[in-house]
């Protein structure tokens, strides 16, 4: 049965209103130990009642936590615990990687599964891949793992997430993921800065400013995966970004619904 099913069945004795039942979470995250979900507003004063059904319906968790938004930059998520007790700190295992994370600290999506299959198949053996936006490895570990001879070099600019990424560098005893903690933006201006073979351009809503920044370390034969959010069928238009450089789109990939009618999506740039 569905998570939904399960909750509803539980909570159809209970004081919510039909209204409010048909509200109820459709679905979850799992981090871990750890339920993550989005709760309509409506329900918020039902949220502890919500919290708890869940904790008795799925004792594997040890806490029920609401997602209320991201941060732009630094991506910290605002959580809120409303059954259980929070772990300090959770293991998510995706792609045959490790990850660990504080959950109130570091965002964590598993929406972006597929794509990050994808990225690991593009990648090519001795590849120099440039993770602009690395935090606590999502991309870069599961990379690193299946190339150890590419070389990761992995940017990130949140101190919480940097640490995270370093521990999950030893956690999957990886020695070909080098990370640099700053502002991708002025770690690029450094001259010496190697050229790339693959830029992963990874931050939402729009990491537009950050594309001089990218190109400054491409090549010719680079390849930039660039994500951002677009208009329903309309995700080829974010191509219009690199308008001021020599580039070929590859493709374009939807990787899931932001929100109704706006899609997050990943152009696959080549830079000629």
């Amino acid at each position: 049965m569905r998570f939904k099913t399960h909750l509803t069945a539980r909570l159809l004795e209970s004081n919510l209103s039909g209204e409010e039942i048909n509200l109820l979470p459709a679905s979850y995250q799992k981090l871990g130990e750890v339920c993550l979900i989005h709760l309509n507003k409506a329900l918020e004063k039902h949220k502890a009642l919500i919290g708890k059904t869940i904790l008795e319906l799925f004792p594997y968790f040890t806490a029920v936590c609401v997602q209320k938004g991201i941060t732009e930059q630094k991506r910290k998520p605002n959580v809120e615990v409303i059954a259980g007790k929070m772990p300090k700190e959770v293991i998510v295992t995706e792609n045959n990687c490790k990850l660990k994370l504080n959950p109130k600290e570091i965002m964590y999506s598993h929406g972006n599964h597929a794509e990050k299959k994808r990225i690991i198949s593009l990648v090519k053996e001795n590849e120099v891949v440039v993770d602009m936006f690395a935090g606590i490895g999502y991309f870069s570990i599961p990379i690193a793992k299946t190339h150890p001879r590419a070389k990761i070099i992995s940017i990130e600019i949140n101190p919480d997430a940097f640490k995270y990424l370093k521990e999950n560098v030893r956690l999957n005893y990886l020695s070909n993921v080098f990370p640099i903690l700053g502002d991708c933006e002025k770690v690029l201006q450094n001259k010496t800065f190697p050229k790339a073979n693959r830029i992963l351009m990874g931050l939402i809503p729009s990491c537009k400013k950050y594309i001089p920044a990218a190109m400054r370390i491409a090549q010719k034969g680079t390849v930039v995966h660039y994500h951002g959010l677009a208009k329903e069928g309309k995700e080829a238009e974010l191509f219009k970004d690199f308008s001021n450089y020599k580039v070929k789109l590859l493709q374009v990939k939807v990787i899931k619904s932001y929100k109704p009618h706006v899609n997050h999506a990943c152009l696959d740039i080549l830079v000629v």
